[in-house]
């Protein structure tokens, strides 16, 4: 059975993985994570998350790099039109080594316009991968997942 990976992050990707949850309990939240690269109330955040869902959140990591810090000084570029490569060796690499081609992948993009063209770009740059992205379905902006959240009295990272 495909299994459907919810990609938790921030306040929005939260947001979809609850809405997710309630009517795909199955579905796995997962979370790439970045070790000491990020702020400490990041993993408060996430450890918050799961308690709202009632659901562990499956933690992943690279296995070559511990931190942004160790792919900059790895490869002395930081970013650029190119993208970043702390991006590709933090959350790509570790979510292709998880990831089956028949999963399914929710993502946290909103209905805001800016993000609607990013999970534009995801679909043309990555057409053989299943995913969705439930907030831009339900129509829900940036400032309609802050205010959810809020509601269900979980704190912003």
């Amino acid at each position: 059975m495909p299994r459907t990976n919810i990609w938790v992050d921030g306040v929005n990707s939260a947001v979809a993985g609850w809405i997710e949850l309630q009517a795909n309990p199955d579905a796995i939240p997962i979370n790439c994570d970045l070790g000491k690269s990020v702020h400490e109330d990041n993993h408060r955040f996430i450890s918050d998350v799961e308690r709202w869902y009632g659901k562990p959140i499956l933690r992943i990591k690279s296995e070559r790099y511990a931190s942004i810090d160790e792919v900059f000084e790895q490869r002395q570029y930081l970013s650029g039109v190119a993208g970043a490569p702390c991006t590709g060796e933090m959350k790509f690499a570790p979510r292709m080594d998880y990831q089956l081609p028949s999963d399914m992948h929710l993502w946290g993009y909103t209905a805001d316009k800016t993000d609607a063209k990013r999970f534009d770009r995801m679909l043309s740059t990555y057409p053989l991968l299943r995913q969705r992205a439930p907030l831009i379905e339900l129509g829900m902006t940036k400032k309609d997942t802050h205010a959810f959240l809020a509601q269900h009295g979980v704190k912003r990272p």
